[in-house]
């Protein structure tokens, strides 16, 4: 038999994890949700370019899409379990409908793709669009996922991350150096940018891993402490900036820039920080000029 689409599997993974109310292991899940669709073994063979399972691959969006409606969460690494939402889901046992996982827009890559496109047969889009709308869709995913494992790791690893993501997108380049000084007494400061070799000119860096929004008293504090010797500075954090905090880095003479979670994350996919290119696609296209006469 050929496979389903990923959003058939949704119901049964829902299934599987409701019968484990402790939760489970993705591989757990992967041999259970087999297991329970009567999968032959040669179903389970097929692979795609990056060399993982087809069946894999599809119980994994299957149960990255039903985490975005809240249906179920993973609260560790490769660990799953079941939400209240996705428990009374079950209890309809219809198969869950393209509809109802996939948002009309994503917020992520403000694809304006509806979600009755989403759900028409391929062919009705142009092999580009299709492309895009499957790369637009993997780093929403891969976004959504930074942020989660941003919100476990300690606090130090967290600055530590951030001057790494610093120093990817260039600053404190060859002639620079960065330096870590999160700690207690720091004065807000998490970290300095050199950005030349003598260290004349530097940027203080803060980074914040919190769940409610960061108000104008943080973002005050840290434009005091920039007063040591600094000219530049910027907060990270995996949550967003009050609109108090945001009005006051405007009318500030200083140049501080804010960094809200979504953007963050979206930096570390574009630098590759923490994030690595799972397969390459080469899209052939003819090149016109080669067929001109000389």
């Amino acid at each position: 038999m050929s496979l389903p689409p990923f959003y058939e599997f949704c119901l049964p993974t829902l299934q599987e994890l409701l019968a484990s109310p402790q939760g489970s292991t993705k591989r757990e899940v992967f041999e259970r949700v087999a297991k329970r669709m009567k999968l032959a073994e040669g179903d389970l063979q097929g692979v795609i370019p990056s060399g993982q399972s087809v069946f894999e691959n599809r119980v994994g969006w299957a149960l990255s899409y039903m985490k975005k409606v809240g249906w179920v969460d993973n609260p560790s690494r490769a660990f799953w379990t079941i939400l209240p939402a996705g428990r009374e889901r079950t209890k309809s046992g219809k198969s869950v409908g393209i509809e109802e996982i996939r948002p009309a827009k994503d917020e992520h890559t403000g694809s304006i793709a509806t979600t009755s496109q989403l759900a028409l047969p391929q062919p009705t889009l142009t092999p580009q669009e299709r492309i895009d709308m499957a790369r637009g869709e993997i780093v929403a995913d891969v976004e959504s996922t930074i942020l989660q494992r941003l919100g476990n790791v300690s606090p130090k690893r967290f600055e530590h991350i951030v001057l790494q993501l610093l120093a990817k997108m260039g600053y404190a380049g060859n002639l620079g150096a960065s330096e870590h000084v999160g700690g207690t007494g720091d004065g807000g400061i998490d970290g300095i940018l050199y950005l030349d070799r003598l260290r004349l000119e530097r940027v203080y860096v803060q980074a914040k891993r919190w769940q409610g929004s960061v108000g104008e008293d943080p973002v005050r504090s840290f434009a005091g402490a920039m007063d040591l010797g600094a000219n530049k500075g910027v907060i990270l954090t995996t949550s967003t900036f009050t609109p108090a905090a945001r009005k006051y880095v405007e009318k500030s003479h200083k140049a501080i820039r804010l960094v809200e979670g979504k953007e963050l994350a979206g930096l570390m996919v574009e630098f590759e920080v923490g994030v690595q290119a799972d397969v390459v696609i080469r899209v052939p296209k003819v090149d016109e000029d080669f067929f001109d006469e000389a």
